[in-house]
């Protein structure tokens, strides 16, 4: 309500008395937005903090998975395996890298 009442009467005045009166405000708005005040706003950034620790900890499996989770995958992998007949070379998780040759073209 501070910053609103100064802001008006300040802009009757040139605007460079503004720009210096105004920017101190400003630059103390972004400090305290960075940190968070809202108590949401602080949980949210806990719980995403959380997340990544355990994501680095799994180190490239899915969070919180339990043995569930990888019996359904494996069962998902099998069946993929047979409807396509691929070999046990082949990891389905990965995409396949292709190999072309150019051909010896007579001159």
């Amino acid at each position: 309500m501070l910053a609103n009442t100064l802001r008006q009467s300040l802009c009757r005045c040139r605007p460079a008395a503004y720009a210096q009166v105004l920017r101190p405000l400003s630059t103390g708005a972004a400090v305290q937005a960075a940190e968070a005040a809202d108590p949401i706003q602080k949980l949210f950034l806990d719980n995403i903090r959380t997340y990544s620790n355990k994501s680095k900890a799994a180190g490239g499996a899915p969070v919180d998975a339990g043995k569930e989770f990888d019996a359904k995958m494996k069962a998902e992998i099998d069946k993929l395996t047979k409807q396509y007949s691929t070999t046990t070379k082949g990891d389905l998780t990965k995409f396949p890298e292709f190999k072309f040759e150019d051909p010896k073209l007579q001159v």
